[in-house]
């Protein structure tokens, strides 16, 4: 059964495995990604999405190899904006190219654990009342509306609310250390921008994700393949 929670726990811990190997083994140096790396990198999250596709056809039939090939492609499509969103802040912070591929794998990380947080609390809404599928439907819209008649504008880390909650329990540095997240300048422990546009990734996702799962819980009602499609078009976004 695809809701089986061994499932949910082998994938989970396969992904994490996934991207631990890639933070300590295959990126424990900063490095700047080649356009070359880039592209394998892409590839190889393609394929393992294509191989996991056809894992779930052999064991549970065409009709949730399509709902998670619909989700995947879903994904796919809507974090493009995501992508521009991402070289904004890293722009804004002044990131250092060697240093973005640990911010955006972390980035994941933190991703994986909203996203299952959302999607099972949206399928067990509407599961409970199916009304609820024309409130997410609404929403959408209205979402679509909104962003359609927005104006373009730069982000600004004093409006987040993470980053002004954030400051209020640590200081900022204004200066890198490295690839770290946190330094000690004069004893005490600062947050380096680093950190920061991490917290900025992670915030913007959380508002990308009510959006993107209401559009692919519209294809499936089953959790496990709304979360699957979900990583692994996550993973690939990471790469692009």
């Amino acid at each position: 059964m695809v809701g089986n929670i061994f499932l949910w726990v082998a994938f989970s811990v396969g992904i994490v495995l996934l991207l631990l190997l890639d933070i300590f083994v295959l990126n424990k140096r900063a490095r700047t990604l080649k356009m070359r790396d880039a592209l394998l990198l892409t590839g190889f999250w393609v394929l393992l999405a294509v191989l996991f596709d056809l894992l779930v056809y052999w064991n549970w039939g065409s009709q949730y190899a399509l709902e998670f090939t619909t989700g995947y492609l879903i994904e796919q499509s809507l974090s493009v904006d995501n992508l521009f969103v991402m070289l904004m802040i890293f722009t804004m912070f002044r990131t250092p190219t060697a240093f973005q591929q640990k911010v955006l794998i972390w980035g994941v990380l933190g991703a994986m654990f909203f996203r299952i947080i959302f999607i099972l609390a949206g399928v067990s809404l509407i599961n409970r009342f199916a009304a609820a599928t024309y409130v997410l439907g609404a929403f959408l819209i209205f979402t679509s509306v909104r962003t359609l008649f927005s104006k373009e504008g730069n982000i600004n880390p004093d409006k987040n609310f993470a980053i002004r909650m954030f400051r209020k329990i640590m200081p900022v540095s204004r200066f890198y250390d490295g690839s770290k997240f946190f330094t000690i300048q004069d004893g005490i422990r600062f947050a380096t921008p680093l950190f920061v546009a991490l917290l900025v990734i992670e915030t913007t996702d959380i508002l990308f994700a009510v959006d993107s799962i209401p559009a692919i819980i519209a294809v499936s009602r089953h959790s496990f393949i709304i979360y699957s499609s979900n990583i692994f078009a996550v993973l690939g976004l990471r790469a692009l």
